[in-house]
């Protein structure tokens, strides 16, 4: 915040001090037609408040120019009270002068609705409900997106949305969360949801010294490989974790932090029935390089393309979702050998959820031997 208080007054000070500064534009539907009546809300980044504008509405045409304080803002462009348009936002707006945005297109909305039970059909009251928009995983604001006292919700939303289920504000019996990918083009009903049990899953991530590893990242998978959606899924200060997942059996990948030169770990088989110690983890310190030569080896999963990619080569792969086998040389001291990973490529809302990048260093290398010339990759 600094930083980008410092950049604007440099700004400001070198603006001459009689300019007026406005934005302008034209807010129009995906029929290219001007929207009367729409609204332009700011909010001031750096002195963190919402600014009051003057003449914020669009003309019967959609257009709007409005006098703004030069500043760094948050925008929102919005439809006309009551109308089904889908809010659009623009952030880390420097205003300085007169800034033009020509046409911005607001979607249009439908209706999704539903109601959230348990295992036994009792209806889940005061269950938040996350949305995120498809295609970028940034989180959307939908109005009244949390179920009634009778487990009832019915939220506006953009057509391509990921839907998460977010019961841990329930009272009751824990459960645990669910995740739904959803294409939404005409009002939609769900009708019944059901939240199954969930069991916490603990214990500590180490490193070879013996050290708590701070940071480090699960991804629970299961016998179908699909990925679960998990909350306060990374170690805390002293190594710890607390994670609530459904019944079942699970691969557990942990992933430790990104400035850590550690290799990730990989539990296969943990049958969940209940609350579940998993004890200590070690990650080693040691991570030996690799060459940047692996070549794909394996098949993608049925779904649709997501944002993985690798450069290992020069080149970006794009690959859809599914499980892939990397192969290439493990170069260690005074030994070469021959190794291959096992990478999930999924779409996540990440924590609080991004997409995830599959890096050269993510998963989790094994060594493996080859029969003379069957060794894939250089």
């Amino acid at each position: 915040m600094l930083e980008k208080a410092t950049a604007l007054m440099a700004v400001l000070f070198a603006a001459p001090l009689a300019q007026a500064d406005t934005i302008a534009g034209q807010i129009v539907d995906i029929n290219g037609v001007g929207i009367a009546n729409g609204d332009v809300d700011a909010f001031d980044l750096v002195g963190e408040e919402e600014i009051t504008l003057t003449g914020d509405s669009t003309d019967a045409n959609g257009f709007f120019n409005i006098t703004i304080p030069a500043g760094l803002y948050l925008l929102t462009f919005q439809g006309p009270p009551g109308s089904l348009f889908i809010d659009f936002e623009m952030t880390d707006v420097l205003v300085t002068g007169t800034v033009d945005f020509g046409m911005i297109t607001l979607e249009t909305g439908h209706f999704l609705s539903g109601r959230v039970l348990d295992e036994s059909s009792f209806p889940v009251p005061f269950c938040d409900l996350d949305v995120f928009h498809g295609a970028t995983g940034i989180p959307f604001n939908a109005s009244g997106a949390r179920t009634d006292l009778f487990g009832n919700f019915s939220i506006l939303v953009p057509a391509d949305i990921l839907l998460h289920f977010d019961p841990r504000g329930v009272i009751g019996p824990t459960l645990a969360p669910l995740a739904m990918e959803l294409v939404v083009t005409v009002d939609t009903n769900l009708g019944d949801i059901t939240l199954v049990p969930g069991y916490a899953t603990t214990g500590s991530v180490v490193d070879g010294l013996g050290n708590p590893v701070q940071g480090a990242k699960f991804e629970f998978t299961d016998e179908f490989g699909v990925e679960a959606l998990t909350y306060n899924d990374s170690t805390d200060v002293n190594g710890g974790f607390d994670i609530v997942v459904a019944a079942g059996t699970w691969e557990i990948i942990i992933c430790p932090p990104g400035a850590a030169s550690m290799v990730g770990e990989e539990l296969i088989g943990v049958v969940i029935t209940g609350a579940t110690d998993i004890g200590t983890t070690v990650s080693s310190r040691r991570r030996s390089p690799v060459r940047n030569d692996y070549r794909l080896d394996g098949r993608a999963g049925s779904g649709s393309r997501c944002g993985c990619e690798e450069r290992c080569d020069g080149r970006k792969h794009h690959f859809v979702r599914g499980r892939y086998q990397w192969c290439g040389r493990l170069l260690g001291p005074g030994s070469s050998r021959d190794v291959r990973r096992i990478l999930h490529c999924a779409e996540r809302s990440g924590d609080q959820h991004g997409r995830r990048r599959c890096g050269p260093h993510a998963g989790r290398w094994s060594a493996h031997s080859m029969p003379a010339g069957q060794r894939r990759g250089p």
